[in-house]
């Protein structure tokens, strides 16, 4: 097997880790706890998640692809490869840049949101059960804190929700309660998604370029007469 082929089966298999990666993060930004508490976040969560996930599945059956163009010799295979593999890195650049642009947007829409599902903590029995939820399995209270209780969640007597400390205490008060809010603590995950993702999106750039480059040198290379015979 000759070196390209060897680089092409290299960068392929990289590919088809990535997108086993893109797969992971898709899930697990599909099942945030955050996404609980915030309905608009929620759906722009899917809406990455399911991108994340469809375009992680697709590179892996474009890696296998690839692959298989090399070992089968099939010209037009690793034509079609090239072809796809260009649309496929326009809509990841495009997906990407959008994602990232709306971020910022979205995260303050989710903290006006989580302030005012707040307010409803005494009166909604289903906002009052996903604040438990989150603020029991996270080890968390509030928003920044147990004092957005007081602020946002009409609660005096520096009296915090039953699910902002540790079981067995009697009366949960600002002090016993849990000092890290729910939307640093989770966010601190949702900012490592981000970085993560951009990192996993610049090694996927550049090995989908590669990939193109080294599928076209060896489609262009003379090539042996049992080539694009047929399968």
């Amino acid at each position: 097997m000759a070196v390209k082929e060897i680089l092409m089966f290299s960068l392929n298999l990289i590919i088809m880790a990535v997108g086993i990666l893109l797969i992971v993060c898709g899930v697990f930004i599909i099942t945030s706890e955050i996404q609980q508490l915030v309905t608009d976040i929620s759906t722009f969560f899917h809406i990455i998640g399911i991108v994340f996930f469809a375009i992680g599945s697709i590179l892996c059956l474009l890696a296998l692809t690839g692959c298989c163009g090399v070992a089968i010799k099939h010209n037009y295979i690793l034509t079609a490869y090239i072809a796809i593999m260009s649309f496929i890195l326009l809509i990841e650049v495009t997906a990407f840049i959008t994602f990232y642009i709306l971020q910022t947007r979205r995260q303050k829409e989710a903290i006006a949101e989580i302030k005012d599902s707040m307010q409803l903590y005494h009166t909604d029995f289903g906002v009052e059960a996903k604040w438990d939820f989150i603020q029991n399995t996270s080890k968390c209270c509030g928003i920044d804190g147990p004092s957005d209780w007081m602020t946002n969640g009409n609660f005096d007597d520096n009296r915090v929700p039953e699910s902002c400390c540790e079981e067995g205490v009697n009366s949960c008060m600002v002090q016993s309660a849990y000092t890290m809010g729910c939307f640093r603590k989770l966010g601190y995950f949702t900012q490592l998604e981000f970085t993560l993702s951009g990192v996993i999106a610049g090694i996927l750039f550049l090995t989908e370029i590669l990939g193109m480059v080294v599928a076209y040198w060896v489609a262009a290379s003379p090539r042996p007469a049992n080539w694009d015979k047929p399968l």
